[in-house]
């Protein structure tokens, strides 16, 4: 790709906006957040680096609007009529917090440096973590009306956009969160409680979404199985502390604390929910019944 110069802008500003050059910075981008998005699963650093490339955005015009008889209105998109590709390019947004995240926290956390030695940037991990936090509150606040979530969004092309947007955003905010859980390798000075709270949150807040998925028969598994995965993982832990947790302050009859209960119990019905749209997947996608 760099061959040809795809990671460049300097590549595409010498024709302006063509339709070969929108599709190479599509494939582009695809492949940078598919690189960031399998790098946070298997917690490597990104293979390829900000600093890398200066690619601009895809244009956010429809492949209808591209090309037109009056070169003047090529590659307009009509004002009444949202692009489909602005949920792209939030995606990708998402997917730049996801490479700032790998590269502050998860490489230097798996190594042990992080305790010793903070993020890369030389700030303390909380001020790391605080800016992310306020970055990403800014970008849910320029998501446009008809991308944000609601199971009521009736275009099926919107709702796919919306509910893929608003699951990576979730994945986020637990991957973000990740660094200040208590561990064996690092503690940090964050209180542990918190970053639990935060990451149980954002886990039922996926079930919720993919829930919808499942129901609606929405397409785009491949994130409803990550999302599933991940959202899983964090209330089975959730449910694991809670029970070892009050194993310790049990009264005399062995049950567990009434608020303690309900919290299990809910964390349950939602497990349950994530396998129901493994299961409704499994036929046609084999990585749905690996995790099974």
């Amino acid at each position: 790709m760099q061959d040809i110069g795809a990671h460049s802008k300097q590549s595409y500003a010498k024709e302006g906006p063509s339709v070969e050059n929108e599709h190479w910075k599509r494939v582009w981008w695809y492949l940078i957040g598919l690189d960031r998005m399998q790098c946070a699963i298997l917690g490597r650093p990104c293979a390829t680096k900000e600093e890398d490339f200066n690619a601009e955005y895809p244009l956010e015009v429809d492949d209808d609007c591209w090309e037109n008889a009056n070169p003047q209105l090529a590659f307009q998109q009509p004002p009444d009529k949202p692009s489909t590709v602005a949920a792209f390019n939030l995606w990708l947004q998402l997917t730049d917090f996801v490479a700032s995240t790998m590269h502050s926290f998860v490489s230097w956390l798996s190594s042990g440096l992080l305790r010793h030695n903070g993020p890369a940037s030389g700030l303390s991990a909380e001020e790391v973590l605080n800016r992310l936090n306020e970055n990403l509150t800014e970008w849910a606040e320029k998501v446009p009306p008809h991308l944000r979530w609601s199971s009521e969004i009736e275009d099926v092309v919107l709702a796919n956009q919306s509910a893929t947007l608003y699951t990576t955003y979730n994945l986020v905010v637990i991957l973000m969160q990740r660094a200040f859980l208590p561990s064996s390798v690092a503690v940090l000075s964050s209180p542990p409680l918190t970053a639990r709270a935060v990451s149980v949150n954002a886990a039922k807040a996926i079930v919720r979404i993919l829930v919808v998925v499942h129901k609606r028969s929405l397409s785009n598994i491949p994130l409803l199985l990550s999302g599933a995965e991940v959202a899983a993982a964090v209330l089975c832990v959730d449910w694991w502390i809670i029970r070892a947790r009050e194993a310790d302050r049990a009264t005399r009859d062995g049950k567990l604390a009434p608020g303690a209960t309900q919290t299990i119990k809910s964390h349950m019905q939602d497990v349950q929910s994530l396998l129901a749209a493994l299961r409704w997947a499994a036929p046609r996608w084999e990585t749905a019944q690996e995790r099974l």
